[in-house]
């Protein structure tokens, strides 16, 4: 009879805590929220925000809203210039990314519109 309790009180106690592990999501693994990389609308001949902060290692990825080419260039006159920030000649809804690296601000432009002026501050 004692055997009787023992084994009914696991099978309670084993109920119980699988009740619980069920109520509270299971056994399955939260998987992060994946996140929009960060990112620069180019539009009205401007750049949306003209002025990113971003992680070192991001890949920072421009669009280009207007229906006039755009292309970025690093600015060559500034001390963290990126010879290899260079992207193509962006059509309307063309896109370019580049990954920064190392912490530091950069400059860029449009090289077609020259007055088209941005900064990414990598932390």
């Amino acid at each position: 009879m004692r055997k009787i309790f023992i084994i009914a009180g696991i099978i309670i106690i084993i109920g119980v805590g699988a009740y619980l592990i069920i109520k509270q999501g299971g056994f399955q693994k939260k998987l992060p929220e994946k996140s929009e990389p960060p990112s620069v609308k180019i539009e009205n001949f401007a750049f949306d925000p003209q002025s990113i902060r971003i992680k070192a290692g991001d890949i920072l990825i421009w669009t280009n809203y207007d229906t006039a080419p755009h292309k970025i260039l690093s600015d060559q006159s500034s001390a963290t210039y990126l010879p290899d920030l260079v992207s193509d000649e962006l059509s309307r809804l063309g896109q370019y990314g580049y990954k920064f690296n190392q912490p530091g601000t950069y400059n860029y432009y449009c090289s077609i519109h020259p007055d088209m002026k941005g900064t990414v501050i990598v932390e």
